[in-house]
């Protein structure tokens, strides 16, 4: 879908204690991943590369929030945030490409 002259596809990921809106918007400065739940507190950008990689930052609050949801009960660690970028930024060109010829 294009809005304001942006690309931008967007899907649900399902995780273990609340459903994650991920959406890849390709702009002028490269895609970005922005992360959203409407019933918690987590709604993020990250930067990407042209190759769909990301390198998080999170502030505290966040990180935490992520990790609540990506295994509920769990101490929050690093490989929670890993493992859930890894598989939503893989799912990043698929998306794109079904709406973004560049992409493809």
């Amino acid at each position: 879908r294009v809005r304001h002259k942006v690309h931008a596809a967007s899907f649900d990921f399902l995780a273990p204690g609340a459903v994650l809106e991920i959406c890849v918007v390709t702009g002028a400065h490269g895609p970005e991943l922005k992360v959203r739940s409407r019933d918690h507190a987590i709604d993020f950008v990250l930067g990407m590369t042209t190759h769909f990689r990301v390198v998080p930052v999170l502030d505290v609050d966040t990180y935490r929030a992520l990790c609540g949801v990506l295994d509920p009960g769990e101490e929050p660690e690093p490989a929670m945030v890993t493992g859930f970028l890894r598989n939503a930024v893989a799912q990043s060109p698929a998306v794109l490409s079904r709406t973004h010829a560049c992409a493809a």
